[in-house]
């Protein structure tokens, strides 16, 4: 793996470098860095600190903290939420789950303290979205108390798993009001004598999937301080997103932002604008948003198979996943032009490593593919194409989409309707003092997109989730693609020099 190729799978975990005195500084989210990315680290840190200090001639300004007055930003990604929500203000779509099961003396007490001091240490937690002059500002609360909204269910019954099953959902799929704080519920299931599962549900404006690993951290740091245990003191935040938000509107207008818009123009002149997958229902004119997930596990055996591949070709598995997601998508849709979202973590400043925001950001990833070429030719060009995405990563999604001034057709995406996501790491236990914890999968029955992929590199396998709208698709056709995906990779660790078609 090359220096920029390790840089890229940093990015992915949302893991930043810096140049200090010299010497490479590296915030990174707990769990996240792993023994591989550590020898990586090491192999490569010469290179990396040349990389760094050669691109500080495009380096952005620190960000400062800002006057807490009346009107404060928004950043692009929540303006953008904040209009989506004025055309449809009873929508679920854009909450966040996370859930997990607490077994043992939970102290609810304790608990609730702990929510309280998360939401006096995140100024997000305290804010509301209001209209001024027909725009968006922030208010935010001196102090907010964030309730622990306590429920049973019946375990009793034959049906008890599916009864907790539908519980769950339905708490995910409260709105709510964005000029109510707080944008956060808390949600604590008695399941048992001592067995509860807690659910913690965010509205995407203030939060992302990483400042969710970042909550349940901190709210098990100050449960912890709450029962008695010395856990330490977390470091007072200097600056808060309402700064990012500051700090993002000021430099838009930079020329570093601009080549950065004359680069998504010119990499996505005369794209298609839908990649139509062979549906089992016409396209409504306007979505209802209803998804459902299929779940498979590729092997360890094939997993190891396609990790030894992408080292022989000099390129990371996300790269190599990616490329065989477009040819399964080529087939399905008889495209060869293709754009395919991908997200990244967007948290290029050191401060924002550990803040709570939505930092979040949607890459296209353009490629061709080239059914007489083989599909190292084709890892090749999306390896190629993925690392360019990178480099142009500062733009927000949605000012691309403003300055493009695609088509407004409610009834699917703007410039790309299909999502493919990648993590090489499990999802990292929170440990609670004196409770056993354990993972709760909670399904939101919602989806944003056609079709969204994620692909996570776990111990067992590869595990592939595929999250698909009911609006166009049967549950048995979704189930067929994902069986076609594996006997693609099957095919591809065989003989990757074979020809797409």
């Amino acid at each position: 793996m090359t220096a920029i190729e390790l840089l890229t799978l940093l990015n992915q975990q949302g893991i930043t470098l810096s140049v200090d005195s010299g010497d490479l500084r590296i915030s990174a989210p707990k769990g996240s860095l792993t023994e591989a990315l550590r020898a990586g680290l090491v192999q490569h840190k010469a290179e990396l600190i040349e990389l760094l200090t050669n691109a500080a001639a495009d380096a952005q300004p620190d960000l400062v903290s800002i006057p807490r007055d009346a009107d404060l930003p928004l950043s692009f990604a929540q303006q953008r939420l904040w209009f989506l929500d004025q055309l449809d203000p009873n929508t679920s779509l854009y909450n966040i789950p996370t859930a997990l099961r607490l077994t043992g003396p939970l102290n609810k007490d304790a608990l609730q303290s702990a929510l309280n001091s998360l939401a006096a240490r995140h100024e997000l937690l305290r804010a509301s979205f209001a209209t001024k002059n027909r725009l968006p500002t922030v208010r935010l609360a001196t102090e907010i108390s964030i309730p622990l909204l306590l429920h049973d269910v019946d375990t009793s019954g034959t049906d008890a798993e599916q009864s907790l099953k539908q519980q769950l959902t339905d708490l995910c799929n409260l709105p709510f009001n964005l000029e109510t704080a707080p944008l956060l519920r808390a949600h604590c299931v008695k399941t048992g004598p001592q067995s509860h599962i807690l659910l913690v549900v965010i509205h995407h404006i203030i939060a992302d999937g990483d400042s969710l690993a970042i909550l349940l951290q901190e709210l098990a740091h100050f449960y912890a301080r709450e029962t008695g245990v010395d856990s330490g003191e977390l470091p007072t935040p200097e600056v808060q997103y309402i700064d990012y938000a500051s700090w993002q509107r000021d430099n838009l207008n930079s020329s570093i932002l601009e080549r950065q818009l004359d680069y998504w123009k010119a990499k996505l002149a005369g794209a298609p604008e839908l990649l139509d997958i062979p549906a089992d229902h016409a396209r409504p004119a306007q979505p209802s948003n209803e998804g459902g997930w299929i779940n498979t596990v590729a092997p360890p055996k094939l997993q190891q198979q396609l990790q030894a591949l992408a080292a022989q070709q000099g390129t990371t598995l996300y790269m190599l996943m990616l490329a065989a997601f477009n040819v399964l998508l080529s087939k399905w849709t008889r495209q060869e032009d293709l754009l395919i979202g991908t997200p990244v973590a967007g948290r290029q400043h050191n401060e924002t490593s550990e803040m709570l925001g939505l930092f979040i950001n949607s890459l296209i990833i353009r490629s061709y593919v080239d059914n007489d070429k083989s599909f190292i030719d084709l890892l090749t060009q999306v390896g190629q194409n993925s690392l360019d995405a990178l480099d142009y990563q500062a733009l927000p999604f949605e000012k691309l989409v403003e300055e493009l001034q695609t088509s407004r057709d409610a009834s699917y995406a703007p410039l790309f309707q299909v999502l493919f996501n990648f993590q090489s790491r499990e999802g990292e236990l929170v440990p609670f003092v004196g409770l056993d914890v354990a993972p709760v999968v909670v399904e939101t029955g919602t989806a944003k997109f056609d079709l969204s992929v994620m692909v996570e590199d776990r111990s067992d396998g590869l595990a592939i989730w595929f999250e698909y709208s009911k609006d166009l698709f049967d549950a048995s056709t979704i189930e067929r693609m994902a069986g076609h995906f594996e006997t693609l990779l099957k095919g591809i660790v065989a003989d990757p020099s074979l020809a797409v078609s």
